[in-house]
C-alpha cells in the first residue's frame, strides 16, 4: 500500500502538490520523494515490501523517463530475466521492470501484466505522461485537472482536493495517454464460456486458489499471519512457509480455545519453525462480557471477540513492526446476514451499553478498538 501522485504539466504548483500528497503519507511511511521531471511532478510514498534497499525507492528512472507505481507484479522474475539481456537492474523491486517493459512494448505492456497496479509514467522521449490501472481496480487511482488544464493523478481523492475542481475515479482496465482513456482489458466481457463438469470445476477451483495464493505470497519483508488453529489460517501459513516467506504468527487466546486448536498451532509453528506470539486478554473479564451479550439476546454474540481480538492484534502488530499482514474474515457467513441482524463490532457506545445493562463484572483490564481508533491504527 504505497501512495503515488503526478502533476502532468510544466506549471505545477509545488507547495499545493506537496500539501495534497502529504495527505496520504500513512500509505508509505518508509520513505517519500517528489521529483521534477522537467514537465511536471511525480511523488511516491513508500511502504517497503519488495526490494527493501534504498535502490528500491521510486520513482524509477531510465534515460530521463520516470515511473511511480503502487502495485504488485506477479511473476515479475520471469519478465525481469527476459529483459536482463538489454537492461541493468539495481534493486529487487518488482516495479523496476516497468520502464524497460514500456520501452520494449509501449502501452501493450499493460495487457501483458499479471498484476494489481496503479501507475504513472513520464516518457522523456515524447514529453508526455501515461497513467494506467489494473483490470479489476484493486489499486486505487483518481484523477482531475488543475487550474492550467493539466491532468493530475493520485492514489486517493483527498490528494487532489484543492488542486482539482472535480475529482473522478480512474476507470479500471484502462490507460490514459494523449488526453484520452483507452480500454486494454474489459473483464465484464468474457471471451469464452466454461462447460466443464462439476468434478473438473472443483479441481480447477482448488488449483486456481493455490496458484492465486502462491503468486501473492511474495515479500522480502517479514509477514504477519493470524492463526486461529483452524484449517484456513493454518493452511495459509503452511503455504507461506512452503514458499519461503519470513513469518511472524499471532494468536489471540481468549480463553475459549479448544485443546485441538492450541495443539494445531503449536505443531504447525514447531514444524515450520514459525515465530509465534500468543496474546492473552484478561480471561475472566472477557468471559463476563461474552456472557453479557448472551444475556442480552442480541443476534451477533461474537462482537466482544471481534472487537477485543483486533484491539490486541493491532497493538501487537504495530509494536512488532510488521507492515504486511494476512488474516481472514468469515465472509461466507457474515455477508449473508439480513440487515439489522448484526451490528458494528467497533461501536464502543453499543458495547458499553450492553455491558452496563447485562454485565456482572468490570471490563477495565480489556483493550477495545473503536472505529476511529481503528482508522488511526491503520494510518500509523
Amino acid at each position: 500500500m504505497c501512495s503515488i501522485m503526478g502533476y502532468c504539466g510544466s506549471h505545477a504548483p509545488v507547495a499545493e502538490f506537496r500539501r495534497g500528497f502529504d495527505e496520504t503519507i500513512s500509505r508509505g511511511p518508509d520513505d517519500s520523494r517528489i521529483i521534477d521531471t522537467g514537465k511536471g511532478l511525480l511523488g511516491f510514498h513508500r511502504l517497503a515490501i519488495m526490494g527493501l534497499t534504498p535502490e528500491g525507492m521510486q520513482p524509477f528512472e531510465l534515460d530521463g523517463s520516470y515511473v511511480v507505481c503502487n502495485g504488485e507484479i506477479y511473476g515479475f522474475e520471469k519478465l525481469k530475466a527476459a529483459l536482463e539481456a538489454k537492461y541493468t537492474f539495481k534493486s529487487g523491486s518488482d516495479c523496476e521492470i516497468l520502464l524497460p517493459m514500456y520501452r520494449e512494448y509501449g502501452t501493450d505492456m499493460f495487457a501483458m501484466l499479471d498484476a494489481e497496479f496503479a501507475l504513472i509514467i513520464y516518457d522523456a522521449k515524447t514529453g508526455e505522461y501515461i497513467a494506467a490501472r489494473d483490470p479489476i481496480g484493486i489499486r486505487p487511482l483518481y484523477y482531475g485537472f488543475g487550474r492550467d488544464g493539466a491532468a493530475v493523478f493520485a492514489s486517493e481523492a483527498k490528494n487532489l482536493v484543492g488542486l482539482c475542481k472535480k475529482i473522478m475515479p480512474f476507470p479500471p482496465g484502462h490507460y490514459w495517454k494523449g488526453g484520452k482513456f483507452v480500454c486494454y482489458n474489459d473483464i465484464s466481457h468474457p471471451t469464452a464460456v466454461c462447460h466443464d463438469d462439476t468434478e473438473i470445476v472443483c479441481k480447477n477451483i482448488r488449483e486456481k486458489l493455490i496458484s492465486g495464493v502462491e503468486k501473492r505470497l511474495v515479500a522480502d519483508a517479514k509477514v504477519g499471519f493470524l492463526l486461529s488453529g483452524g484449517l484456513d489460517s493454518s493452511y495459509l501459513a503452511y503455504l507461506g512457509h512452503k514458499w519461503g516467506l519470513r513469518i511472524l504468527a499471532f494468536h489471540v487466546d481468549d480463553g475459549y480455545d479448544t485443546e485441538i486448536s492450541k495443539a494445531n498451532i503449536q505443531k504447525l509453528c514447531a514444524a515450520a519453525n514459525i515465530d509465534l506470539r500468543i496474546i492473552t486478554p484478561d480471561e475472566e473479564q472477557y468471559d463476563a462480557l461474552t456472557r453479557a451479550y448472551l444475556e442480552a439476546g442480541v443476534p451477533n454474540v461474537a462482537i466482544p471477540q471481534d472487537n477485543i481480538l483486533f484491539a490486541y492484534l493491532y497493538d501487537e502488530v504495530l509494536r512488532s513492526g510488521v507492515k504486511y499482514f494476512l488474516g481472514g474474515g468469515n465472509f461466507a457467513l457474515e455477508c449473508i446476514l439480513q440487515k439489522g441482524h448484526t451490528h458494528s463490532a467497533m461501536d464502543l457506545t453499543n458495547l458499553r451499553d450492553i455491558h452496563k445493562k447485562f454485565g456482572t463484572k468490570p471490563i477495565n483490564k480489556l483493550k477495545f478498538v473503536s472505529s476511529y481508533r481503528k482508522y488511526l491504527m491503520l494510518k500509523t
